[in-house]
């Protein structure tokens, strides 16, 4: 109660005390959601007719009889703790990370509604005061996203380990949420309104969009849900702002059990336990001019456009096969391409290797330089590297930047990467890492980012690339 551990009476009953301040009442049962209410003194002590003797001598006293030991409580209150609450996640099943929460409210999407007086917020009685936001609200990644993380922490759903190699696609489901309607409602926490709005009870109701999607996010399931928090109490030491995020907090897990616990949520998160299905070998064919030189490696990079953005890309063969990341194509089946020329040409997916954050793109009726990928180069570290994209923005196309080999790590998944301190942007992603003779090393996938991070990018081995691909690529 109010926080702490209830003090009993002899009979079993929990001692409340009359101050005429409204109680948390907090229900606690394993395997199910708290139920929170609110207790509040309502019942007049039939006591208070002592206070009437003939003559009206005391007849001031019972119209003003109004102080804490004036009202009682309830004897009996009851609770439907039945909700189950969220699945905690098993070993064999995969992250939930928290992608955003956005709040996007149309004009009258927040209802403030406050009753008179207690008696007419547990009656719902229609005298109360509604008050209509008209204005528009857009928020992303608002005080909501931090509540909702607390709650996926605190259930397991997400890997709080320090390990920055989770093999992710695998891993992880990315979830986003969006509030569409907001109602507020409070009631004064006494007998008689007599509009004390200092103390009291409040809840929350939200409409709330649910979308969950696989790491690189492609829709896996989506379900809207209207979801109500328990009753909580304010007063002078818990100011209503405060309450109010508890509330949220509240409708949040609540909305979240409902939403994990649907049947396709349940089996978008089961890992795969079968091993990949072997894939069949792509022979790829050049003719015989390649970039020879490192300055002549940007004839041979491309810039990759989506609707959402852009990327870089690397050509390999001299008749329009081009890899990039999967993270920059996404689930988009056509792309377009812009050459070194500044021609645009349409590109089609032709193999993805997700897993592996790498897609084959082929742009026919056109004639490049591929880039040098023979086999046999071997980095150490401190060896110098080069990595080239188009960092930020697409007039910046084939920008080159120096730097060394910094590492090599290992993903959980068992294939490797190349860390590099060489300048890298977003756009560079599905660039060339070549070496100081223009060969291609990697292709760029990765950077640390972050207030006092520098210096620490990441990219996907050829090797890699070709078995991930399935590609082999041969001179004429």
């Amino acid at each position: 109660m109010d926080g702490k551990a209830p003090e009993y009476a002899p009979d079993g009953r929990i001692k409340v005390q009359r101050d005429q301040i409204p109680h948390q009442i907090t229900v606690k049962k394993e395997g199910y959601l708290d139920e929170n209410m609110v207790i509040v003194q309502t019942k007049k002590s039939p006591l208070y007719a002592l206070s009437v003797v003939p003559f009206g001598i005391l007849f001031y006293p019972l119209l003003y009889d109004v102080g804490p030991k004036a009202f009682d409580y309830e004897k009996q209150f009851d609770v439907d703790a039945t909700e189950e609450d969220i699945r905690s996640k098993g070993d064999n099943q995969k992250n939930i990370r928290l992608d955003q929460v956005s709040v996007d409210l149309a004009g009258g999407d927040i209802v403030y509604k406050r009753f008179f007086s207690y008696k007419d917020y547990v009656k719902n009685n229609s005298d109360f005061r509604t008050n209509t936001d008209d204005e528009e609200v857009f928020f992303e990644n608002t005080q909501f996203s931090g509540l909702l993380n607390e709650v996926l922490v605190e259930k397991g759903y997400i890997d709080t380990t320090e390990k920055l190699f989770k093999g992710s696609y695998k891993n992880d489901l990315m979830l986003t949420s969006s509030v569409e309607y907001m109602l507020l409602v409070s009631a004064p926490g006494t007998a008689r309104g007599l509009g004390n709005y200092s103390t009291g009870v409040m809840f929350t109701e939200l409409k709330m969009a649910w979308a969950l999607n696989d790491f690189y996010g492609k829709p896996v399931f989506a379900d809207t849900l209207d979801v109500r928090s328990g009753e909580f109490s304010f007063d002078f030491n818990k100011k209503f702002a405060d309450v109010f995020l508890v509330s949220i907090k509240d409708c949040l897990a609540k909305g979240l059990t409902n939403f994990v616990a649907h049947p396709d949520v349940q089996k978008a998160m089961e890992k795969s336990t079968e091993p990949d299905a072997p894939i069949e070998t792509l022979a790829l064919t050049r003719g015989p001019k390649f970039a020879s030189k490192l300055g002549e490696t940007v004839k041979s990079c491309v810039t990759v456009k989506t609707k959402e953005g852009h990327g870089s890309g690397v050509s390999i063969t001299d008749n329009g096969y081009i890899v990039t990341n999967y993270h920059v194509v996404g689930n988009i089946d056509s792309v377009q391409v812009i050459l070194n020329d500044g021609t645009k040409k349409n590109a089609k997916v032709v193999r993805l290797s997700p897993e592996h954050d790498l897609v084959l793109l082929k742009v026919d009726d056109v004639k490049m330089l591929p880039i040098d990928i023979s086999a046999g180069v071997e980095l150490e570290m401190a060896d110098d590297i080069y990595a080239i994209g188009t960092p930020k923005l697409e007039d910046l196309s084939q920008t080159i930047s120096r730097g060394i080999v910094s590492g090599f790590r290992s993903q959980e998944n068992g294939t490797k990467l190349i860390q590099t301190d060489a300048s890298v942007n977003s756009g560079n992603s599905g660039g060339a890492l070549v070496d100081a003779k223009g060969k291609l090393v990697g292709i760029v996938n990765a950077k640390l980012v972050g207030i006092g991070i520098e210096g620490v990018a990441f990219a996907i081995p050829v090797e890699v690339m070709l078995s991930a691909l399935g590609v082999e690529v041969k001179a004429k």
